[in-house]
């Protein structure tokens, strides 16, 4: 299993190494690599947290993005080079939490035999659960997001 945050509009982009800026495009990136393409993948119930606060809902338990105005819905990529069977990936906006610049992201991830089906269509008509076996795998990753205020603030405090 991979994931990844990434700095722009990925799946190809860097990935984050340091701080970014409120406002900043980012990329959430899960893959799953599988030798014999027996497995597709799900991204469902994201939420996002300062550790301190009640989390936010990103994507609930059907795979919809619940705040589109912070993210964008995922696409799924098939055989995506050598490196992952199967990549979601999704784009935002870098947002932070008030009196924190930790923005923790987590994901749980299906895992299912042969298909998973898209339960989240254009209509967020409902279809049946995907085939064959299923497994979940939760994710997190965290992110620096400081604002210009806070930089401010950090150069007049040294």
């Amino acid at each position: 299993m991979l994931d990844a945050i990434q700095v722009g509009k990925g799946p190809w982009a860097n990935e984050v190494s340091g701080i970014v800026r409120i406002g900043q495009t980012m990329t959430l990136v899960l893959a799953i690599k599988d030798e014999e393409n027996k497995f597709d993948m799900m991204v469902r119930n994201c939420i996002a947290h300062d550790g301190n606060r009640a989390p936010i809902e990103l994507v609930d338990s059907s795979g919809c993005v619940t705040r589109p105005k912070l993210m964008s819905r995922f696409t799924k990529v098939k055989n995506f080079g050598s490196s992952a069977s199967v990549l979601s990936f999704a784009h935002f906006q870098a947002f932070k939490f008030p009196d924190s610049t930790e923005v923790h992201i987590q994901c749980t991830v299906q895992i299912c035999r042969q298909q998973c089906e898209d339960q989240c269509s254009i209509h967020r008509r409902k279809r049946q659960a995907g085939k064959g076996e299923v497994r979940e795998i939760g994710l997190n990753s965290v992110l620096q997001v400081v604002a210009v205020e806070d930089l401010t603030f950090h150069h007049l405090r040294t």
